[in-house]
């Protein structure tokens, strides 16, 4: 009797512990599960869980976080913005271990913005054939401009027109057009296969890109977690 009676009374300690507390621990375990991978406060990072005690069945109502620059390979992100509703976690490593990862999540949306003189950095990397390679952003489309060689005897001015597009987990570059102009001569072309920019499958949170645009100057990713 006395056995069952302890058990009961630790049950109900365990329950209001996590209804006291529960939604704190969630959001401290976030933090840390974040801290290192992107640039967060603590003061970034919200969770709703209502009764508190919904993290002891792995379960949330909601999570909010927000982080400023953060690097992830060799491409530098401006910020990053995620809202998701009913989530699914694992309850004894957000409590025990102060560690969080989501399951899934019904629904929500994940925002990643990548500054102009980032994806300016970015792209001349990448592009490394085209010498002095000189970025800018018209309307929805990216221009590269620069020098090539042609056949290492001649140099010429090439102009390469595209568009940010998402296939799958990768964020691409689409060239539509591509202009050389060199020894009184101008080529054209509009069969270029695409170019992977980055590949999302090892972002933090998961993210799953859907859209991509540029936006005041930005490229603005929309998305998922999956």
């Amino acid at each position: 009797m006395r056995k069952l009676l302890a058990v009961i009374f630790m049950a109900a300690g365990i329950c209001g512990a996590a209804q006291l507390w529960g939604q704190e621990a969630a959001e401290t375990a976030l933090y840390h599960s974040l801290q290192g991978r992107m640039n967060v406060s603590r003061k970034d990072v919200r969770v709703v869980a209502d009764p508190g005690m919904k993290i002891l069945i792995g379960r949330l109502d909601a999570v909010d976080i927000h982080s400023g620059a953060f690097t992830v390979g060799k491409l530098r992100f401006e910020s990053f913005d995620c809202s998701l509703d009913r989530l699914s976690i694992n309850p004894f490593e957000t409590l025990l271990h102060t560690r969080l990862s989501v399951g899934r999540a019904a629904g929500g949306q994940v925002q990643a913005v990548i500054g102009a003189r980032d994806l300016e950095e970015y792209l001349r990397a990448r592009t490394d054939k085209i010498a002095g390679a000189v970025v800018t952003f018209e309307g929805d489309e990216v221009h590269v401009r620069g020098d090539i060689g042609l056949g290492g005897l001649i140099s010429a001015a090439a102009d390469v027109t595209g568009k940010f597009v998402v296939e799958g987990t990768s964020l691409k570059f689409a060239p539509i057009r591509i202009y050389v102009e060199g020894a009184g001569k101008k080529f054209g072309t509009e069969t270029v296969g695409k170019v992977e920019i980055y590949d999302f499958d090892n972002f933090p949170f998961g993210l799953v890109p859907d859209s991509a645009a540029i936006e005041n100057n930005r490229l603005v990713i929309h998305g998922r977690v999956r």
